[in-house]
């Protein structure tokens, strides 16, 4: 009876490890489906706000320029 219980513990957690693996797996799979979608909009939107500081900074130069040639 020893035996058995041993056995039957040892594979009740076997089983728990493999099904709470699997869970993580395939929540981390999903995970990465949603950041490999999201990840080129972030990248995109950081571009464009950092072109847009880039043509502030351009233009505030080229003010300051014009004034210190006046």
């Amino acid at each position: 009876m020893k035996d058995f219980q041993l056995l039957f513990n040892q594979m009740s957690e076997l089983q728990c490890v493999e099904n709470c693996s699997g869970k993580h797996i395939h929540a981390n799979h999903k995970i990465m489906e949603v950041f490999m979608e999201v990840q080129p909009v972030i990248a995109r939107r950081s571009m464009e706000e950092y072109q847009k500081q880039m043509k502030a900074l351009e233009e505030t130069q080229e003010e300051q320029n014009n004034e210190n040639t006046r």
